[in-house]
């Protein structure tokens, strides 16, 4: 399974952008990719998408108005390191094509031990 989450600054998006971005992340993401195994493409169409929007968002103590996205990525943990170069590239383009596309993306992959791949039991 992979479990996506992006955090935007309070009022950044409205709620309307937030559901098409979600929808995007998945949508405008291409997964034909031959490099990929099967069972890392079907879990990337298959993934769940979360945008957040916290109530508080600090840089070094204070209110931060810079437009950003930061997004956490939590995948299988054998597939972190294939997978991350791959997905931050094509979550990047999503994300700079949403409104505020001057944002700063931030992409952190996170291997989570234990869970087990699509298909895999």
């Amino acid at each position: 399974m992979i479990f996506v989450e992006v955090f935007s600054p309070r009022g950044a998006l409205s709620p309307q952008e937030r559901w098409q971005l979600a929808e995007r992340l998945m949508t405008d993401v291409s997964f034909e990719d031959p490099a990929l195994p099967m069972a890392m493409e079907t879990a990337i169409g298959n993934a769940e998408v979360i945008v957040h929007e916290p109530e508080a968002w600090t840089v070094g103590g204070r209110p931060d108005e810079r437009p950003r996205f930061l997004v956490r990525v939590s995948v299988p943990e054998e597939w972190r390191e294939d997978i991350s170069r791959y997905l931050g590239a094509r979550l990047t383009r999503v994300l700079r094509g949403a409104p505020g596309s001057s944002a700063d993306v931030t992409i952190q992959v996170f291997g989570v031990a234990g869970q087990l791949p699509v298909g895999a039991r």
